[in-house]
């Protein structure tokens, strides 16, 4: 009881000792603080200072600390006097703005290292990081995803990437979610000293997808409609999402997951697809079969000129141990030639035809259909990937939560 009554007669006499050096130094110091002004605009900002420093006074006596800290502060800024960054930081810390005080007082220090109370205000300083330390409370911080950066009340660099902690003074605070290729994410908490809380970014996931159509549209209820080919991701929240792809000719629509942070990444193609209600595109279909007949052909090719090599290799054998052939196995060797002779050239042509085929529905020749189709689902379905989206470009579309 005594130490606070000493404590504050030092605050008052400090005071007091303020309101005097106003009332001097307003007379007789030098303007300084207003070096290249007219001498009335410094008067004046003198006198707008003096009466700051009473209405923080009074403010003080009062026992409205913020008031005063403001009151004080301003008269700082006409005057220029860092006496007075003493009488703010000691507002804040009636005020319990722990922050504040030790910033005001440190910069007291600052601007005047041999202040006669130095002493003092280090000790003060000191007393109230170890407040600050007692009343820190720890907030637990998760996203979607590891690795997120989280940025606190709008400080330079991150305090920490998910999954963290980070220790915070009471009162309310702001928490902002970063990740490269997405918009920062922000929450704002209020904590109270010593209270341990957890807050949970739900990030939005992006979804990329590739076609083998030039041209088309992905459509996502609730989202929206995107040109193809996609030039960037589309911002989705994360779950499960019914997508619609339509090529020039054909559609596919199927469901999606979509997982927070990440960049799903799926091929669907619709070559194959034809654009009726599950009807086959003919013409690719064609050629996909020539095409397949062709490597059948060749196989069978192979396999016949193989057997006439084998004949080939006897009759050679018998020639030089018998001075004569077998005219069966002449036979079978001509004939296997024969063969292998055919499945070549059919292999071929099978292969020039698929070729052809697929080139004419490819550049005109496809589906004559104009009415509009329903979805429908190709088989087999589409290729997809999740992957970390680190680098990629700014999203389409709107992520929700």
């Amino acid at each position: 009881m005594k130490g606070s009554t000493i404590r504050q007669r030092r605050i008052t006499s400090l005071l007091t000792a303020m309101a005097v050096c106003f009332s001097v130094t307003a007379i007789v110091a030098p303007p300084s603080p207003f070096v290249g002004e007219a001498t009335a605009q410094s008067k004046a900002d003198i006198e707008q200072a003096k009466k700051r420093f009473r209405a923080g006074k009074k403010f003080y006596g009062e026992e409205k600390f913020l008031e005063a800290a403001q009151a004080f502060y301003e008269a700082y800024e006409l005057s220029g006097r860092s006496e007075l960054l003493y009488n703010v930081g000691r507002s804040y810390w009636k005020a319990k703005e722990l922050k504040k005080a030790e910033k005001f007082l440190q910069q007291y220090l600052n601007e005047l290292p041999d202040a006669p109370n130095a002493d003092e205000v280090v000790e003060s300083i000191i007393q109230i990081q170890e407040e600050m330390a007692a009343q820190m409370a720890n907030v637990e911080v998760k996203a979607s995803r590891a690795g997120v950066d989280i940025v606190v009340d709008k400080e330079p660099e991150p305090r920490c990437q998910t999954p963290c902690t980070v220790s915070l003074l009471p009162g309310e605070h702001t928490l902002t979610a970063r990740l490269d290729g997405m918009k920062p994410i922000t929450r704002t908490i209020t904590i109270e000293a010593e209270q341990q809380s957890s807050v949970h970014f739900d990030l939005p996931g992006r979804l990329q997808i590739s076609t083998d159509q030039r041209t088309g549209t992905v459509s996502v209820p609730g989202v929206g409609q995107f040109s193809l080919p996609l030039s960037q991701p589309i911002a989705l929240p994360a779950g499960t999402h019914t997508v619609t792809v339509a090529g020039e000719d054909a559609r596919w629509s199927g469901d999606i997951e979509v997982v927070g942070g990440d960049v799903t990444r799926i091929l669907v193609p619709l070559g194959g697809i034809d654009g009726g209600a599950g009807d086959i595109n003919l013409l690719r279909t064609a050629s996909y079969g020539l095409v397949g007949a062709s490597a059948g052909f060749l196989v069978g090719g192979i396999v016949l000129g193989m057997q006439a090599s084998d004949a080939h290799a006897a009759l050679d054998s018998q020639q030089k141990a018998l001075g004569g052939v077998d005219p069966d196995l002449v036979e079978r060797g001509q004939s296997a030639q024969s063969g292998a002779n055919w499945m070549y050239a059919l292999s071929a042509v099978s292969l020039a035809s698929g070729a052809g085929l697929f080139a004419w529905d490819l550049y005109g020749g496809g589906s004559s259909q104009e009415e509009e189709i329903p979805p429908s689902k190709p088989s087999p379905s589409p290729k997809q990937d999740n992957e970390p989206g680190e680098g990629d470009d700014d999203l389409l579309g709107i992520g929700s939560n």
